[in-house]
């Protein structure tokens, strides 16, 4: 925390919660997608002042509770579809995004019945986020 952050407004707790919510909510980190409204500060140390950055901040500690969103190959999830071409089909469930490609559903009439808005059960055959990312990529197929 910078020292000019510190006001008499705002105590230590409630400072670091608002800046904890900014730098990781609603984005992935390695353990998946964190759902800002979740975040919960727990506990924090003392603080330490780092002398050798010559900058004043205040270092913490902590401790948090977050919800996260982290997939699972074979998990089955119901998302609402959004966009349907000739490739496929495009399904969102926040904050994942479901592709269904056509070519692996050929042998399914299902598929060509499907309609944008509709709900539809899919299973996750694999997915993909990076560090920071603010939705998880999913390919799954069409239960």
């Amino acid at each position: 925390i910078d020292p000019g952050n510190v006001t008499r407004k705002e105590d230590i707790d409630q400072l670091l919660l608002r800046k904890l919510k900014k730098r990781l909510g609603n984005k992935c980190s390695r353990y998946g997608y964190i759902q800002m409204d979740s975040i919960k500060l727990l506990d924090r140390n003392i603080g330490e002042i780092i002398s050798c950055h010559f900058n004043g901040k205040i270092s913490y500690r902590v401790k948090l509770e977050v919800n996260i969103c982290s997939p699972s190959k074979n998990d089955i999830i119901s998302c609402k579809v959004i966009a349907k071409n000739k490739i496929g089909i495009l399904c969102q469930n926040e904050p994942l995004v479901i592709i269904l490609s056509k070519d692996a559903h050929i042998k399914q009439e299902q598929f060509n019945t499907i309609n944008e808005n509709d709900m539809i059960n899919v299973k996750i055959l694999d997915y993909k986020y990076n560090y920071s990312d603010d939705q998880i990529q999913v390919v799954a197929t069409l239960i």
